[in-house]
């Protein structure tokens, strides 16, 4: 324990006792006369003892002074030795640590001190053997060591004094236990049988020989069927036994030793066993073992380890010290570091340069108990790539610890990035693209179109935005666009549409446009992207072909022709697309096909005799496609005759209503859905006469108005309706019609209980065939809350456009380029007053209770910039000194502001005042007031303009301070820059800069000292490598060595080695460092070489004079050997003498 570090420590209590050692009386001749060959020795006029406690500093004995008691206040106690060897001050003038000290300004005028701590063995500092003398002087190796040497005899004869009285006292001590022994031993027994942890002891056989109530009760057992039997019984793992009674035969004690017991109920408890043995006479007597149950605690152990180990997320413990406690597996498979990396260093070491600051603001809110929500940053991979991850922590300050847990979101980072990337691309692609290009957004209006659109249409981009682009569509094709692109927008589909858009030239050209659905990465709908092309050409080319096929095309009916024989003669493309058979699978071969075979000859049957009877068949006919689909068709057969009336073949006319037969069924259950949905509808819903007669209402409108359903039919609702909303409701009705038939209306109604609420409602007209309105059906909903939202949106729609022109203002003072400061502030306080209708305003500089006017608008007498007044006086005091907006809007009705100053000189009345922070520090105010009464309160827009204008000259005030200070740290730089490329170069260490390659070292840049090392100049060595220098390939690869385990651990590492050349041989000592510089292909080292050869012979030389110090430890048994301190000392003083005389030989 280095004496140093206790010196200021509190007095212990084995320091005590040597205190009261020292006080013996008896000793003082001791001190004395150890100061007196201090002296001796040293050959100095002055020597004292001074000893030192935690409050005071006194000699205990003195030479050639006659204070007995040296002030606390020089250097004797201030500068305190902190090790073992002498602090020698050769002149105490030439010290500037001692040099103003009483004791060599005044009397005696100390010029010399040499002083050596005295220090116990236990390493507590208790005072000092000092040599002084009022002349400069240097003292011999010799003396010094004799210095050193009566201080250690001096505490040997304290201990040995303290052994003495220690061995003294367990005599006392043994006695009184004695007498308590019989008491002990009964309160121990009664201690072990009740105790709450569990005992037992067993023999060397393995028997149980006792057992508590504790280790009964915790195993299940009574005495007798745990006592007397094997100890393996109640052990599920035989290995686990057999490896204790080992280990306590070969004489180890077990310390929370983990094993599972058997109860008797069959469970299993997990226990620490606490054992060792009691041996007499070297034989094996019996085991003590203490059993602590600790089931619970590994329950809840491995419940928490499983979920930190099977947990995806990052899941960890840190300290407030910056250092990982405990971390989930998911922290080494992400960053791929292993656990005892991540927790060796300081986690900030991981954390991005960039992020550290936000990092470390982060952790000052965790240590003032602040929960962290969200908060991103990145961390350094074992592959040196970086991570984002987002935390979540939760700090427990009184132990110092914090729970979080983070989430790997890089991926998610860099599909942001991609996508940002993504849409530059696609913006520059578009304009290129040979196809015109649009996008809509959520809104469905279009905020986005192409170079080539823009070109094609002869229109700028803002005439095309929003609905601007439907202006060139043809009017003939704009509706039926629309309706295809609302259609395809609401249900999230691709849609293909045609119409005519006109050209720049005027002329109407055919376009195909093609859109599909845009999603975010996350899924989000985000609108939709179409690309466009113009098919003028072939729309063209298609009507041509398609007069040619009109025939043909136009028959939407399967037609089959079969002869006599009931064979397909002809197959049309609408039977192919019917039945799903090619004409040439079909030709030849019977209608049947299309049937199954036990309905085929019935129907054909049935066919023949109706055609026989009334000369043509209509019917249902139900068949199987080719694909196995079953279908219904009305078809309809008639006979085909040739010029001689025989009939020659069937036609058979086939229509499709496999739709219309599954849609009337899917009617009939709608219509049953229908019901039920408008019965468990929230929304009110009713039916009602032109007249306003309820023919229907929902059992919401029931519960609404708070009536049954019986109470509501057939009664009229109009009169609930207030006059002043009732013409409204009327003129809704009347303006329905079968082209019109939908309408909303908003108006009140007078509930039950008398209070009146806002509606909406949506009104569809029915009308019968003749277009006369018989019954309306309304959908409506309560919209109160609504209409009081509308009402404040309104307030607050009329505060934002305020604001909002505020901000243009701002704005413009935020972009304007002023020659000066003084222009500035004019420019920021002739706009604030104009918008807060106030005529002075000032912005100030506050330096602690001092308030300096910068600028000042106002007509005012004694408001000047430069003006300098007491922050006390000041309406901005009370700003400065909360650090917020403080806004008055009549003093006068605020009694404790009748005597303020400004009030008393200025009579301002209305004020308003905010901080204006410089790198978060009060700089100054800016504030403005007017001697007028304000006639309304200060708005909040009015506050936050201008705390933004306060927030504005805040960042160019610091952005002019950060200039002023970046010229003058450039300046410091190059200076600096200067002075260390001048130690570089004149340095007679040996420092460098250098490459690793494989087997060699390539030097880059050496100084002078390392070049004379080597027999050449710096700029020679430059780019050579050490090799062709001429360093031996032992010493190469012993350099190599260390520059690899330097960039593992990536610290500094040095190391000692001989270099012998021709003449002698030189200790080196190297230490080598990586320079983190990745624009490097190579990583690059710095190295410094300092020759230690002296440091090494005085190692030698030490080591010979250690051994001659074994003089002084014979001296020391002697001492030990006998109490007489006068033949201690004489024999100490002559053996002292010798030594330094066989020294000097």
């Amino acid at each position: 324990m280095a004496a140093g570090a206790e010196a200021d420590q509190p007095i212990t209590l084995a320091t005590q006792n040597y205190y009261k050692r020292i006080i013996d009386p008896e000793l003082q001749q001791a001190f004395d006369d150890v100061t007196a060959l201090a002296a001796q020795i040293c050959q100095t006029p002055i020597a004292l003892t001074t000893l030192i406690d935690s409050n005071n500093q006194w000699c205990k004995s003195t030479l050639g002074l006659d204070e007995t008691s040296i002030s606390q206040n020089t250097f004797l106690s201030s500068h305190r030795i902190e090790s073992a060897e002498v602090l020698v001050v050769q002149d105490t003038l030439a010290d500037q640590r001692f040099a103003t000290d009483t004791l060599v300004t005044s009397e005696p005028h100390i010029r010399f001190y040499a002083g050596v701590p005295l220090i116990t063995s236990d390493g507590y500092l208790l005072g000092t053997l000092a040599v002084m003398d009022q002349v400069p002087k240097q003292l011999q190796p010799q003396q010094l060591a004799g210095l050193q040497a009566l201080s250690r005899q001096l505490i040997s004869l304290l201990e040995l004094k303290q052994q003495l009285a220690d061995l003294q006292q367990p005599q006392l001590e043994n006695q009184v236990v004695e007498n308590e022994l019989p008491q002990v031993d009964q309160e121990l027994l009664d201690f072990l049988e009740n105790g709450c942890v569990g005992l037992h002891c067993v023999d060397s056989n393995g028997i149980i020989l006792w057992a508590n109530q504790a280790e009964l009760d915790l195993l299940g057992y009574n005495a007798d069927e745990y006592i007397g039997h094997h100890i393996a019984e109640f052990y599920s793992e035989q290995e686990v036994i057999d490896d204790i009674l080992a280990r306590l035969t070969a004489k180890e004690t077990l310390k929370n030793y983990e094993a599972s017991l058997l109860c008797k109920d069959g469970s299993i408890r997990h226990v620490l066993i606490n054992s060792n043995v009691l041996w007499k006479n070297g034989k094996f007597v019996h085991t003590r073992c203490f059993t602590r149950d600790i089931t619970e605690w590994k329950r809840i152990q491995e419940e928490r380890d499983r979920f930190f180990d099977l947990s995806l997320d990052l899941l960890c413990i840190a300290g407030f010290d910056g250092y990982f406690k405990r971390l989930s597996p998911s922290f080494t498979s992400t960053l791929g570091y292993s656990e005892a990396e991540l927790t060796s260093t300081t986690f900030l070491n991981f954390v991005h340069p960039d992020d550290r600051a936000a990092t470390r603001a982060e952790m000052e809110q965790l240590g003032s108990g602040i929960p962290t929500v969200y908060f991103e940053n990145r961390y350094r991979c074992q592959d040196g790539s970086y991570k984002w991850l987002a935390w979540a922590a939760y700090p427990v300050v009184k132990d110092g610890l914090i729970y979080a847990i983070a989430r790997d979101i890089t991926e998610a980072k860099q599909k942001q990035a991609t996508l940002e990337e993504s849409e530059v691309r696609f913006r520059m692609m578009a304009d290129h693209a040979p196809v015109m290009i649009s996008m809509s957004g959520t809104d469905k209006l279009y905020n986005f179109f192409n170079q080539l659109w823009l070109n094609f249409t002869g229109r700028n981009l803002e005439l095309e935005l929003g609905k601007g682009w439907a202006e060139g569509v043809h009017p003939d094709d704009l509706e039926r666009s629309f309706n295809t692109y609302i259609s395809a927008f609401d249900a999230r589909e691709n849609f293909r549409m045609e119409y005519r858009l006109r050209r720049r030239d005027g002329q109407y050209r055919w376009i195909l446009d093609i859109g599909t659905p845009r999603f975010t990465p996350n899924g989000d709908f985000a609108g939709y992207i179409g690309s466009c092309i113009d098919i003028t050409e072939r729309k063209q080319a298609e009507e041509a072909l398609g007069r040619q096929a009109l025939i043909f095309e136009s028959i939407f009916d399967g037609i089959i022709i079969t002869d006599l024989a009931g064979k397909i003669i002809d197959w049309n493309p609408a039977s192919a697309r019917i039945f799903g058979y090619t004409k040439a699978e079909v030709l030849g071969k019977t209608s049947g096909i299309l049937h199954r075979p036990e309905e085929a000859a019935v129907l054909t049957e049935q066919i023949i005799q109706e055609m026989t009877r009334s000369g043509r068949w209509s019917g249902k006919i139900h068949f199987i496609g080719k694909d196995g689909r079953c279908g219904v068709c009305e078809t309809v057969v008639v006979p085909l005759y040739d010029q001689q009336d025989n009939m020659v073949a069937t036609i058979g006319l086939n229509h499709d209503i496999t739709e219309r037969e599954q849609n009337q069924q899917e009617l009939y259950q709608s219509e049953a859905r229908y019901r039920a949905i408008v019965e468990d509808q929230t929304e009110l819903i009713c039916r009602f006469r032109p007249d306003g007669t309820l023919t229907f209402v929902n059992g919401a409108y029931c519960r609404y108005f708070s009536k049954s359903e019986e109470e509501l039919i057939g009664q009229r609702f109009l009169p609930l309706i207030p006059d002043q909303d009732l013409e409204k409701l009327e003129q809704c009705i009347t303006s329905l019609s079968p082209e019109n038939p939908v309408e909303t209306v908003e108006h009140r109604v007078i509930m039950p209980t008398g209070e009146m609420r806002w509606q909406q409602w949506s009104e569809r007209a029915i009308f019968n065939e003749q277009g006369q309105l018989i019954e309306l059906q309304a959908v409506g909903r309560d919209i109160t809350e609504h209409k009081h939202a509308d009402e404040q949106l309104l307030q607050k729609s009329q505060a934002l456009e305020t604001f909002s022109n505020n901000l243009k203002h701002l704005h413009r003072l935020n972009t304007t380029n002023y020659q000066n400061f003084e222009l500035l502030y004019a420019d920021y306080l002739e706009t604030g007053c104009k918008i807060l209708g106030m005529l002075t305003g000032i912005i100030s500089q506050v330096n602690l209770n001092s308030y300096t006017i910068l600028s000042v608008r106002s007509d005012l007498e004694g408001l000047v910039s430069g003006s300098e007044f007491e922050l006390k006086d000041t309406y901005c005091a009370v700003v400065v000194h909360e650090k917020k907006t403080i806004a008055y809007t009549h003093v006068g009705e605020i009694a404790l502001m009748h005597a303020h100053p400004v009030y008393q000189t200025l009579k301002l009345e209305s004020y308003i005042g905010t901080p204006i922070f410089v790198y978060g520090e009060v700089y100054g105010s800016l504030n403005f007031s007017s001697t007028q009464v304000r006639e309304r309160d200060f708005q909040p827009h009015e506050r936050e303009i201008v705390e933004l204008m306060a927030q504005s000259l805040g960042r160019l005030i610091a952005a002019h301070q950060a200039e002023i200070e970046r010229q003058q740290a450039e300046a410091a730089l190059l200076e600096s820059e200067s002075t260390l490329r001048s130690f570089f170069n004149s340095s007679a260490l040996l420092m460098g800069i250098v490459e690793l390659l494989d087997d060699d070292i390539l030097h880059i840049s050496d100084n002078k000292s390392t070049a004379d090392f080597f027999g050449t100049t710096p700029e020679a060595m430059q780019n050579r490598l050490a090799s062709a220098l001429g360093a031996p390939k032992t010493h190469i690869r012993r350099w190599i060595t260390h520059y690899r385990e330097s960039e593992r651990s990536n610290q500094p590492i040095s190391f000692e080695y001989d270099h012998t050349t021709e003449t002698d041989t030189r200790w080196l000592c190297a230490t080598v460092c990586p320079i983190p510089d990745t624009t490097t292909p190579r990583r690059r080292f710095s190295y410094v070489v300092d020759d230690i050869t002296d440091r090494k012979l005085a190692e030698q030389e030490l080591k010979r004079q250690n051994q001659r110090s074994q003089l002084f430890s014979e001296i020391t048994l002697k001492i030990r050997q006998s109490l007489q301190l006068e033949q201690i000392l004489q024999t100490a003083v002559t053996e002292v003498q010798q030594f330094l005389k066989a020294d000097r030989v």
